[in-house]
Order: C-alpha cells, then sequence, then structure tokens
C-alpha cells in the first residue's frame, strides 16, 4: 500500500510541471497573438490620425497643437472644440508629413468636439466608425495621437489600455467645457493627445480623447455615438449649443436633425437604489408622470412603470431614455420591454413628434 502511494506521488510531481509548461505555452501565445493583433491596429491606425495646429495671434503663446482622426476619404476630420478654439488659421500635417490647410466646420464647444475639412488631392485613409454603446468595462482600447505636440511628436504615437467606467460625467466649469457620457479608460494619454482616435481592437473609432485627471492617470474620450448623431449638422457648420449637468445628450433640438425627434411623453426619473436591489436590475426609466393623450398613454405605459428596453437596447436613465427617444424619427414603432409590479411586459409604441 505505501509503494501504491509513493508511486501515486511520482505520478502526479511528473504531471504537475507539465501542465504548468502547457498553461505557461498557452498563455505566452495569447500574449503573442495580442501584441500582434495591436501592431496591426497601430500600423492601420497611425497614417488616419493627423496632428492639428492652430494659429490664434502673433507670438509663440499664440500657438496650439492636438490630434485629430479622419473620418472619410474626402477629408473630413474629428477632434476636440478646444485644440483650435477661435484659431484664425488652422492646419493639418499627415503622417507621410504633407500639410494641408483645414477649414473649421461645425463644433459644439460645451461637450468638446469639432469637425474640420481639408481638400486632400487623393483619397484618405480614414477610420471606420464602431459603436460606442457596445463597448463594456474592461476592454481593450487603443489611443492615437500626438501626446508631446508638434516638436516633438512628428508622427502618431499610441498607447494601450482599457475601460474602467463608461458614461462618467466629468465637469470641467473652469474651462467651460462637460464631459457628460464619457468613456473613462487607463490608457496613458497627455494633452497633445486631444482630440486624437480611441480605438477598438478592430481598429474602428469609438472616442475622441478629450481629458485627463493626471493625479489619477485616468482618461476621458467623447463617445463616438455622441457626435454620430449630430455629424450631419456639424457638416452644415453648425454650432452646437450642447447640454449641461442633469441633461441628457441631446437635450437641446436644435442639436438634431430636424427628421429625428420623437416623442413619448412621460416624466421619468432615476430607479431608486433600493428598488433596483428588490427588482434585480441595473438600471432603467422609473416613471412618474404619464401625459395625458401622449404616444405612451396611448401605448398603456403607466405610472410607476419601469422602462428596460427599447428595441432590444438597455436604458441606463431618465437622460439616456430621452436621448433615446429623440434619436427615432417621428411616428416610429417601437418595442418597448417595461417592468410592471415585478413582470416585464413588451409594449408596442408608435412615438410621436415633438
Amino acid at each position: 500500500m505505501k509503494n501504491l502511494f509513493l508511486l501515486l506521488a511520482i505520478f502526479i510531481s511528473l504531471l504537475i510541471p507539465s501542465f504548468g509548461q502547457t498553461s505557461a505555452k498557452w498563455n505566452l501565445s495569447k500574449m503573442l497573438q495580442l501584441q500582434e493583433k495591436n501592431r496591426k491596429i497601430a500600423e492601420q491606425s497611425i497614417p488616419k490620425t493627423v496632428l492639428v495646429r492652430s494659429l490664434f495671434g502673433t507670438g509663440r503663446d499664440a500657438q496650439g497643437a492636438g490630434s485629430g482622426g479622419i473620418i472619410s476619404p474626402d477629408g473630413y476630420i474629428l477632434t476636440c472644440s478646444h485644440v483650435v478654439g477661435s484659431a484664425k488659421f488652422i492646419e493639418v500635417e499627415f503622417s507621410d508629413r504633407t500639410v494641408l490647410p483645414a477649414k473649421q466646420l461645425g463644433y459644439n464647444e460645451r461637450n468638446d468636439y469639432c469637425l474640420l475639412k481639408v481638400e486632400a488631392p487623393k483619397p484618405l485613409p480614414f477610420f471606420e466608425m464602431g459603436n460606442s454603446d457596445e463597448i463594456q468595462v474592461g476592454d481593450w482600447v487603443m489611443a492615437l495621437g500626438h501626446p508631446g505636440g508638434a516638436n516633438i511628436d512628428r508622427k502618431a504615437s499610441c498607447s494601450l489600455g482599457r475601460v474602467t467606467e463608461l458614461h462618467f460625467k466629468l465637469p470641467a466649469q473652469s474651462f467651460q467645457r462637460y464631459y457628460g457620457n464619457a468613456i473613462k479608460s487607463d490608457t496613458p494619454i497627455f494633452s497633445g493627445n486631444s482630440g486624437g482616435p480611441l480605438v477598438d481592437m478592430d481598429g474602428k473609432l469609438i472616442g475622441i480623447n478629450a481629458a485627463i485627471l493626471i493625479q489619477n492617470e485616468d482618461s476621458f474620450s467623447i463617445p463616438i455615438g455622441e457626435v454620430r448623431e449630430v455629424l450631419p449638422i456639424l457638416k452644415e457648420g453648425k454650432v452646437l449649443t450642447g447640454y449641461r449637468m442633469n441633461e441628457y445628450p441631446s437635450a437641446l433640438v436644435k442639436r438634431l436633425p430636424s427628421s429625428r425627434n420623437g416623442f413619448l411623453g412621460v416624466r421619468s426619473e432615476s430607479v431608486p437604489e433600493q428598488m433596483k436591489s428588490v427588482l434585480e436590475i441595473s438600471g432603467g426609466a422609473y416613471i412618474r408622470e404619464v401625459l395625458e393623450g401622449s404616444p405612451a398613454s396611448e401605448a398603456g405605459l403607466q405610472l410607476h412603470d419601469v422602462i428596460l428596453q427599447i428595441d432590444a437596447k438597455a436604458i441606463r436613465d431618465p437622460y439616456h431614455l430621452s436621448e433615446t427617444i429623440r434619436s427615432y424619427k417621428p411616428f416610429t414603432q417601437a418595442l418597448f420591454k417595461v417592468m410592471r409590479q415585478g413582470e416585464v411586459l413588451s409594449l408596442q409604441v408608435r412615438l410621436g413628434r415633438q
């Protein structure tokens, strides 16, 4: 019996290093795959990233620099509003050292994004837009730009990190800016990265790098979904008022194309934390009032209902509910998932016009 136990112990001891080596090889293989993927994303993204120089007057202090991302082959470029501000002259330098003058089109100074346009002699490489609503905490992201500014980083560089929080609210009161739906990550960026692209692991544009908190080494990016919503009117050169604290991103009608301005007809608030715990839900919009004769009333929505989803899109809070409703064209049919007294119901709602 002792010999049997001895043989068994020797057999197990021989197996353990083997398992350990296999696991190590597997982990190394995965790391090398991630490394190769990152290399390809950087290689493809750097030519789509530009250096933006702004001239505000005369003298050294009257010049500024930041970054931008090309979003179309005909020369549309997204950057931060604070990169160009009230510049008298703007120029863009590409990764091949080509320099072109840029025209500032529409912008939103409060929420810090801006659309530029260059007249390029040939089609430009550009970022495909991703879906910033689909990213999750823990996802890997890559930030690109010119962190050292115009004199150091003539060619774009990249840094890698992970998303640490979504829908982050960051007031920058001293600069009169507000980021109410920011992607927070631990991706290292610096002042010259402002306006540069944030991409996912498919190399798709999911955000515009906008702000940093140096003491915490946190980075904040504007989600591309917020900008894509108003891209048509930015191209028209419209100046957007933007939204403040406690407003949802589509709060102002003038921010939206006239063809999109759906109306539901409820007043809602955040779901109380205790109710979330009891109902086992993480978000939603709690209905405090249903307006008489509204689309919500006609569809059967009731006081104290919690709106969870619209067309399979999870609703985070009342601000997100309003944003989502306004993104629909009037008289569109939408499928709502609603929790009523602990039960989940499906309701078809025909939205109205605001």
